[in-house]
């Protein structure tokens, strides 16, 4: 028991640490949100190096041929990062509930299970959230590009944009979901092993 309350102390430092980062990038990419709402791109970014991605193809963009919805282009890029950061904080928060208790020496206090069931709701709302905003960055890149043209050759009969959605986050949502009842199963035990003593 002593070597777990060790190691969920030194993962509860660490996640404190990392919960605190995260939250100063966050308010950072807000910071650059803002900035890129009201100030010209060219003053913030360096748009004679605009690169879009095609999966593992990135191609350099001449910044005469930028389109007009740029500006749209970077917000919608910077709230899927302020999204990301925001998953990332609550995630590490929650983590940070679970590891607490059990560096105190309780495994299997109420609040594990509760807090096992939250982090499950959390991934599967950032997975369905997430997922669409990307959707919505692919096929506004698609479109505000014209990539069809971009790629305009003889070689090239067709150009479609192709979108997938990363469906893994349900497993997670599943598996931690079980893990809390396991958990919830684990404090009724307790309850009454401490009630028999």
């Amino acid at each position: 028991m002593e070597k777990i309350q060790k190691t969920s102390s030194v993962i509860g430092k660490i996640l404190s640490v990392l919960h605190g980062i995260v939250f100063g990038v966050g308010c950072a990419v807000v910071v650059f949100m803002v900035l890129a709402a009201f100030v010209p791109l060219e003053k913030i970014m360096d748009v004679s190096s605009v690169t879009l991605e095609l999966g593992s193809v990135e191609l350099g963009i001449h910044p005469d041929y930028l389109p007009e919805t740029t500006r749209l282009y970077v917000e919608l890029m910077l709230a899927q990062a302020l999204v990301q950061a925001g998953f990332t904080w609550a995630v590490l928060g929650i983590l940070g509930k679970i590891f607490r208790p059990m560096s105190d020496g309780r495994p299997f206090d109420a609040s594990v299970s509760g807090a096992l069931r939250k982090l499950a709701w959390t991934v599967l709302g950032f997975g369905i959230g997430g997922g669409i905003l990307e959707s919505v960055v692919r096929t506004l890149q698609f479109t505000a590009f014209d990539v069809t043209s971009l790629l305009m050759s003889e070689k090239i009969t067709s150009c479609t944009l192709v979108t997938e959605m990363d469906t893994g986050f349900i497993g997670m949502f599943a598996v931690l979901l079980l893990l809390s009842h396991v958990f919830r199963y684990g404090e009724e035990l307790q309850q009454l092993s401490d009630e028999t003593l």
